[in-house]
């Protein structure tokens, strides 16, 4: 098999149309090119792709004509390096004239560039030097072209510490790296002290704290809500005794009897409710402007007091 187009493009128009005339190949340069070329071909029909490649490589440095980038590119495909292929891909289809004329290969590296990777890197601190997976990358473009998988950057910088990262790069995806370089810590200088003036001391009437409510106004608090409704409950029980005794047609003594014990204790737990509404008041007025409270012992005591009842003392 022979790669017709290609190696007659190279025979006939030579590898000087794409020279400057002061960098044309001698003779004895032509003839080694060519050399080079016949290999790769030879290379290239035997099914050795890689070799092949490599003897493009060479006849491509002697004499640098687009033709034999294609074949380089295609011996790497031809080889399953795809990462070589789609870099010598790129760099042929580069020329915009090249690239409008070969569709098929712009489909082929669109192709290539769905099954490898590529690793945007920067660095904080330039110039720096790259290493991917312990490899030096000596390239001017901050693109690295990868097989999908998981790797290391590493980069140095003059008279700064190494920095690493690890990143995965998947399939027709581009990562970016940013390798931050950090200062070493008997280069960090400490920052000058800034003298603080001492603040003019506030002047102030008092330094007690506001008055506070204290445990007898709450306590005070909640029996005025239970008692209240106890009060309540004990009122509709009341009305409902009273209309059923009414129903009744006011024969039914014990549902009478019923209606004078809960009118009783709604009037009793209406009082506590009213007295524990009066003495919350009491204790909200003396938290708010009688009252100071000492650290060291309470104003307020509550007691309990013989038989139900509640005894509260305070000192004023």
């Amino acid at each position: 098999m022979r790669i017709a187009i290609f190696i007659l493009a190279l025979c006939c128009l030579g590898p000087a149309r794409v020279l400057a005339a002061d960098d044309e190949p001698n003779e004895q340069q032509k003839t080694k090119a060519a050399q080079y070329f016949q290999r790769g071909e030879l290379l290239f029909s035997n099914g050795d792709f890689a070799n092949a490649a490599k003897a493009f490589e060479l006849a491509y440095e002697i004499s640098p004509h687009p033709t034999v980038l294609a074949n380089i590119a295609l011996s790497y495909d031809k080889a399953g390096q795809l990462v070589k292929a789609v870099a010598t891909y790129r760099k042929y289809l580069l020329d915009a004239e090249r690239n409008a004329a070969n569709r098929k290969m712009r489909n082929r590296l669109a192709e290539l560039e769905g099954k490898i990777g590529e690793l945007l890197i920067t660095c904080s601190v330039e110039p720096c030097q790259i290493q991917v997976n312990g490899m030096p990358y000596a390239g001017s473009s901050p693109s690295v072209l990868v097989p999908p998988g998981s790797y290391r950057v590493e980069a140095t910088a003059e008279d700064m510490p190494k920095t690493a990262i690890e990143v995965s790069v998947t399939a027709g995806e581009s990562s970016r790296v940013r390798l931050i370089f950090e200062a070493r810590e008997d280069e960090i200088e400490e920052p000058a002290p800034i003298p603080i003036e001492p603040e003019p001391a506030l002047h102030t009437e008092t330094d007690e704290p506001g008055p506070k409510l204290g445990i007898p106004f709450w306590v005070a608090t909640g029996m005025t809500g239970a008692s209240g409704v106890v009060t309540l409950v004990f009122g509709i029980r009341t009305l409902n005794h009273n209309q059923e005794f009414e129903a009744s047609g006011q024969t039914d003594q014990s549902l009478a009897d019923l209606g004078k014990r809960d009118r009783l204790i709604t009037n009793i737990m209406a009082g506590v409710t009213i007295a524990s509404a009066l003495t919350a008041t009491g204790f909200l007025v003396y938290d708010l402007f009688f009252k100071k409270r000492s650290k060291d012992k309470e104003d307020v005591a509550i007691m309990i007091g013989p038989g139900a009842g509640v005894m509260v003392g305070g000192r004023f």
